[in-house]
């Protein structure tokens, strides 16, 4: 855990670092509290190709909003970060005390052709061989 002090001229204030995720936090329980969470397995990395479970919207212009499966190569992994509330509501059923990755996954739209960019969550994400 790391301790941040801040000098600003009408007082100082300090907070507590998690060392896996960078959140900061104002007492240092709460801090030791998010370095003891639980782990997710990294499942795929940069340059993976996959498909996304869940439907992306495209605005193509052409017939207006049109949905579609991302089909592509994982272009960045974020993480490891805090389980945000989706996320756990979604896929943990209302366990939030992990730390997990997101993926960046950069994929053609099948409508304009343009490539698209979605953030998703390892269990939306199903490798291709």
């Amino acid at each position: 855990m790391k301790k941040i002090v801040r000098h600003v001229p009408a007082r100082t204030t300090v907070s507590y670092q998690c060392e896996v995720c960078e959140s900061r936090y104002r007492s240092k329980a709460q801090a030791k509290k998010c370095e003891a969470r639980i782990f997710e397995k990294q499942m795929f990395r940069r340059g993976d190709h996959v498909i996304c479970r869940v439907t992306n919207i495209c605005d193509c212009g052409r017939g207006g909003k049109r949905g579609f499966l991302p089909k592509g190569t994982v272009a960045q992994v974020i993480g490891p970060q805090r389980a945000d509330e989706e996320y756990a509501i979604k896929w943990l059923h209302r366990t939030p005390n992990m730390h997990v990755y997101q993926y960046v996954l950069a994929s053609m739209c099948p409508f304009c052709e343009r490539e698209r960019e979605c953030v998703c969550y390892a269990p939306e994400l199903k490798k291709i061989k």
